[in-house]
């Protein structure tokens, strides 16, 4: 496992945000930057970031790690 930090939105080669943002997670589909620890950067989906932020959480809302 790796520990990261979101960075920014995406923006693609014209220049413009990748993705739209929408109160209802199932219709967002932005993109953000993500660096890790390592100093590497990935770009992940709203949906995926938020996955993994639940993943480590348990019914009590306390972090697992």
């Amino acid at each position: 496992m790796s520990h990261g930090t979101v960075m920014k939105w995406k923006r693609g080669i014209d220049g413009e945000l990748q993705g739209r943002s929408n109160a209802n997670p199932i219709l967002d589909t932005s993109v953000y930057e993500v660096e890790f620890d390592d100093g590497s950067t990935e770009a992940y989906s709203a949906n995926i970031i938020a996955k993994h932020i639940y993943s480590q959480v348990d019914g009590e809302g306390y972090t697992q790690c």
